[in-house]
Formats: structure tokens, sequence, C-alpha cells
């Protein structure tokens, strides 16, 4: 454990896992948006799971996980790493602060300490210990969904302050069903017709009793369609199913697939429909005195959480697309007409009229399968970097 101060500050750092400094860091995040609405609270499980990962062991990532106090309360924490198969850059994530410029040099100091003592030019964020965890800032937008970063609005500027500038941004769009359907229609009667692929892609829904079979499968074309993205860096099987685990209550097999091309994987999409309003609505009830009083009511109320979500319709996200070439290297076309094929009509029947695409990169070629007067601007994002100066 490492302990500084300074005229207005104090800093407390550990390298390693600590319960209880843990269980004070995630209390942080928790205080600053305490009674906000739709605010999730943090747990240092979550934390555990990824600090003491498969992933950091076995290639000796380096963390450190920083307190900054002022005297009587907790301002500012982050967490700075380095991945040895990230060279150039080190990264912090789990970035929390108050609304003060006085704050602001500690963080930067801090950040820069560490990426210097790695031998690192640079340092990038907010990335939380790898691409496949979680990364980026909301800039704008609208009401949260579940996964969306949640931050003030206020922290952009702080990253700035820091001298920190954007490397990437990325964009949550709502797609109105109605107009996008014609052209949809149009895009699948040209594939039928055009393209000689198409008659050999097959979908398969991902039920929940095939989920570790499936999970496999999803891995690798995550890993294989997505390391041509900068803040890549691959982990292992087992990494990744503890951090996606979880998926498979929220995932309505009907709007997530697999698309084979002659029962070879080469494509995945997974959508879901926004849980976080039940998850939010589950945490509130279990601070109840009531609740807590009587012995397995939260559990009760847990199964219900577990149903209620199996039978959520609100709020079509598509969260995760990708697709890979054959083995032999083909590039198969027809697959995204295949799958809104099958969104479509499903979406239809459960009465959705629109959906939203979450986290398109501002150069995306699925940008252009939306027509303008189809697409709706819903959210903002950005990764930040900053190159250090020589010393």
């Amino acid at each position: 454990m490492r302990e500084e101060k300074t005229t207005d500050f104090k800093i407390r750092s550990t390298t390693e896992w600590n319960e209880d400094f843990m269980k004070e860091f995630t209390q942080i995040r928790n205080s600053f948006y305490q009674g906000l609405p739709l605010f999730v609270e943090e747990n240092s499980d979550d934390l555990k799971r990824e600090l003491i990962s498969n992933y950091f062991i076995k290639e000796n990532v380096s963390f450190e996980v920083i307190i900054i106090s002022n005297g009587t309360d907790n301002v500012a924490r982050l967490i700075c790493y380095f991945d040895p198969n990230s060279t150039e850059s080190c990264s912090f994530g789990y970035f929390e602060c108050r609304e003060d410029s006085n704050i602001i040099p500690i963080i930067q100091s801090e950040i820069e300490r560490f990426t210097r003592s790695h031998g690192c030019t640079s340092f990038r964020g907010p990335l939380q210990g790898n691409f496949f965890f979680s990364y980026r800032m909301k800039i704008s937008g609208g009401e949260p969904f579940y996964g969306e970063p949640y931050h003030f609005d206020y922290y952009p500027k702080l990253l700035e302050m820091m001298g920190m500038q954007v490397s990437k941004r990325w964009y949550t769009t709502q797609i109105d069903g109605r107009k996008t359907m014609k052209n949809f229609k149009k895009i699948r009667s040209s594939s039928g017709k055009k393209n000689p692929n198409y008659k050999h892609l097959k979908l398969k829904f991902i039920f929940p009793w095939r989920w570790n079979k499936y999970l496999e499968i999803i891995y690798d074309l995550f890993m294989r369609s997505y390391k041509e993205m900068p803040e890549y860096t691959p982990i292992d099987f087992e990494t990744f199913k503890e951090s996606y685990n979880g998926f498979k209550y929220i995932l309505n097999p009907f709007f997530s697939y697999l698309i084979e091309y002659k029962g070879e994987p080469v494509a995945f999409c997974i959508n879901f429909f926004d849980p976080l309003k039940h998850i939010y609505s589950f945490q509130e009830l279990s601070k109840n005195k009531f609740v807590r009083s009587i012995p397995g009511l939260k559990q009760i109320l847990m199964g219900y959480l577990l149903l209620r979500l199996k039978f959520n319709f609100e709020k079509l996200l598509i969260m995760y697309v990708g697709r890979v070439p054959t083995k032999d290297g083909q590039e198969i076309k027809g697959i995204q007409a295949l799958v809104s094929k099958y969104l479509g009509v499903l979406a239809f029947a459960v009465r959705h009229k629109s959906a939203f695409v979450c986290y398109s990169a501002e150069n995306s070629p699925s940008n252009k399968s939306w027509d303008k007067d189809s697409k709706t601007f819903y959210s903002e994002y950005a990764m930040y970097f900053k190159e250090l100066k020589t010393v």
C-alpha cells in the first residue's frame, strides 16, 4: 500500500487486490451517483473478476488502484493499467472525480507517473482493463441503457483539462423500423437473385440450453472480427466467459443469432431488450427494510427478475455485430440481409417499431445500411489519449 500527501490532498494506492480497499473504491462511485435515475451500483466482486482474472494473471498485466481524498472525503478514483501485449500505451479506467479543477493536476501526475514507470510514451482512457471488459466515455445523448457508460456531463471536460484528445468516436442511433423495412426488402431480394452465397447461409438462434456450446463460437468470432480495432487486446476464453456469461440471463434467443455458411460460423448478431429499468427496480426494492427483514424474499424477487428479463420487450438494443471470412478467405455477402429478415419480422411481432444500433464507429460500413431519414442520433461516445512529452 502506498500513501502520499500534498498540500490539499492525500493519495493512496495499491498494486494488488485488497478487499477492504476495493470496497472503499467502489463506494466512491456509488456515493457520487446515489439517488440518480437508473444508476446501478458497482460491486467490488465485479472488479475482482477483472483484476485477478485469468488473463491478468497469465499475461502479467500490472495495475494500480488509486484513491484521492481531500482530508475528509474521497474526491477521485481511478485504476491505471499496463498490458505487456500493448507496450506503447498505458490506460486508465474506473475514473471518477468531483468537479474541482484542483484535483486534475494530481490525477494527471498519477497517470503520467504510472505510464513512465512502465516505459510507455502515451496513455488512453477510459478503458477498464481490457477492450472486452468496457471502455469509452459518453459525451452526450439520451436516457441511459444497460451497459452504457454512466458519467457526469462534466467528465469530458476534465479529460481535456489533462491535455487529452479524442482518438475515436462512436454513436448510438435509433432506427425507425417502418422506414427501413422497404429498404431491407430490396436488399434481400437483391441478395437472393444476385448473390450465390445467400442460399447457403443459415441463421441459428442462441438458445440458453446451448449457451456454453455457442459461447465458444461467439468467442472465436469476437476475437477474429474485432482484432483490427485500435483498443483491441485478445483475452483467453476463460476470462471472456467470466465477463460475458451473465448475458445468458438477458438474451432473448429469437433476437440473437449465429450465422453459418455451409456449416461454418461466419457472423454473429447479439441483441437484447434493455433490462436496465428492471435491474434498477430490483436494486431499489432490495434496499427496502421490509424486504430485507423476511428471509428468502430477496431470492424470490431475484427469480421474478430473471423471469421478467426473459419476457422483456423494452427498447431493442442491437449491441454486438461482427463477421469474418471463411477459413479459405472468402468474404460472404448477404449476412445483413438474412439477419434483417428475422429481426424485422420478430420485432414487428412484439410491436417494436424501432431499434437502437449501439456503438457504431463513425467510419463503420454498417452506417451505410440505414437511410438518413430512417435514423436519429441518440448518444455519442469517445476514447481519449495523450502523448507524453520527452523528459
